[in-house]
């Protein structure tokens, strides 16, 4: 993303919201008493949602995260080694964390080390739908982010445009309130974003994350690092990266679009394969 403003994180909450009670659902009851660990917390936002559910509930998040300012306490680690001895949660979830992560493997056998014999794995993940609609509305999106930007400059006055290309983006991040996901961003990866739609993940490029980001793909890749799939279904949502409508379309029309044009993320929900891999 070029930027994140308090309106898109905003939204991102309410989809994320939606997406994580969603799939909640199809977990099982009983979560009352369950040690649940989320792992990529970000803001925290859905891991005080969690607070609601388990009795010992624990976010970590990278060290290097972007997001400084949290509404819930999260423990901080190094991105490899997580913080906690074997067996200590009954569930281990994250959303929309694991195609960013280089070393899935790696991160796969962590995650077993931590979770109970017979826990639950809940994974959410960006599907090709996703990305599809994502690619598409990729210029009109550039087209609104340009104008935006040309009318904020055009009021602020030339004293701001005399500032240098350096200061460009960190100007437009002062005028429209950045949070403090934001970053500023270079002239030359500025001019990539624009010329074509980035790759979303850790591997791959905007074209062939329509494979990596495919249930099919997920599922292969799970049962290939030693996991039983459970189930896996779509959390039921139409969006897109940069998505212009935003609140604008009602969640349950979107709820509707989801079942003609795909849902834009998939949920997994693994358990530990015994030896004979079922």
């Amino acid at each position: 993303m070029l930027i994140h403003n308090n309106d898109s994180l905003d939204w991102l909450h309410h989809v994320r919201a939606f997406e994580l009670r969603n799939t909640l659902r199809f977990v099982g009851v009983g979560l009352s008493s369950k040690s649940i660990l989320e792992i990529g917390s970000g803001t925290g936002f859905q891991l005080k949602i969690l607070k609601q559910y388990g009795s010992l509930v624990v976010g970590i998040d990278l060290k290097s995260s972007p997001y400084q300012e949290r509404v819930t306490q999260i423990i901080l680690y190094d991105g490899q080694h997580m913080p906690f001895r074997a067996s200590s949660f009954d569930i281990v979830i994250s959303s929309n964390v694991l195609e960013h992560i280089k070393d899935i493997s790696s991160f796969q056998s962590e995650i077993k080390r931590v979770l109970k014999k017979n826990g639950l794995c809940v994974h959410i993940l960006p599907s090709h739908y996703w990305r599809f609609w994502s690619s598409l509305f990729h210029y009109p999106w550039i087209c609104l982010f340009t104008i935006q930007i040309i009318l904020k400059f055009l009021t602020r006055g030339s004293n701001r445009c005399s500032a240098g290309k350096n200061k460009f983006t960190r100007g437009y991040r002062q005028a429209t309130k950045m949070t403090p996901v934001s970053k500023d961003i270079g002239f030359l990866k500025a001019f990539r974003t624009v010329i074509a739609p980035q790759r979303h993940g850790a591997r791959g490029n905007f074209i062939t994350e329509l494979f990596y980001f495919c249930p099919l793909w997920w599922k292969r890749h799970f049962i290939e690092n030693g996991w039983h799939v459970i189930t896996v279904f779509g959390t039921g949502l139409f969006y897109w990266s940069h998505d212009l409508a935003r609140f604008k379309l009602p969640i349950s029309f979107r709820e509707v679009l989801s079942k003609y044009l795909g849902s834009a993320c998939y949920s997994f929900i693994l358990r530990k394969a015994d030896p004979s891999g079922r």
